[in-house]
């Protein structure tokens, strides 16, 4: 998603129109896509595909809607799954603007009264968020690992505590922008560390 912000402020500083972005991104998911099918083996997922024929009851789609709903841990990351999804988002829709805005109030930037604005804050929020990507997934899963020698329920509270510290750091963001835009860029360094930290423990726990 990092690389999706640069590109897209790259493109749109280049094409003088935020549309090419949009008409960029489509070809981007086909290589990707492509690279996948090439590159990437099909896994195995577990007891029911090692069963295969064995298998040979099926029940209704409102039956298995039902089993669905009762695992309350399959529940309880899906939604979780969904409100970080959410909060990704609206970083990245929200918080360059609202970087360059109060940049606007403090008088160390100027006003954007034609287009194309300057890309400078959605390319640093775009490499924050690629590195904060890689680095919240390898300390997910080290905390994850580490915390497994103390407590069972390791999975659930690493992500409780990357939610949790998630949404303290974010906050700040909007007061440490008022005085310092340095300040609320390490803020956006550490919430989105956190915050990405839940995503290698959540497939763990769903798979």
């Amino acid at each position: 998603s990092g690389l999706g912000y640069i590109t897209g402020s790259s493109v749109k500083q280049v094409a003088g129109d935020w549309h090419w972005a949009l008409r960029v991104s489509p070809l981007l998911g086909m290589i990707t896509g492509t690279l996948i099918l090439i590159f990437v083996p099909a896994a195995k997922r577990g007891n029911v595909e090692q069963l295969g024929g064995q298998l040979k009851a099926r029940t209704s789609w409102l039956r298995d809607m039902k089993a669905i709903i009762r695992n309350r841990s399959y529940v309880f990351s899906s939604l979780a799954t969904s409100a970080v999804s959410f909060a990704t988002g609206a970083l990245g829709m929200w918080i360059p603007l609202y970087l360059h805005r109060a940049q606007v109030v403090q008088k160390t930037a100027e006003t954007c009264s034609s287009q194309p604005c300057g890309t400078k804050d959605s390319l640093i929020f775009g490499a924050i968020t690629c590195f904060t990507g890689f680095l919240g997934v390898i300390t997910g899963a080290g905390a994850t690992k580490w915390c497994r020698l103390k407590t069972q329920r390791a999975d659930p509270l690493v992500c409780a505590v990357g939610m949790l510290g998630s949404a303290i750091f974010i906050c700040l963001i909007f007061v440490a922008a008022k005085s310092s835009i340095i300040g609320a860029y390490i803020c956006i360094f550490v919430g989105e560390t956190l915050l990405f930290s839940n995503w290698a423990i959540t497939a763990d726990i769903l798979m």
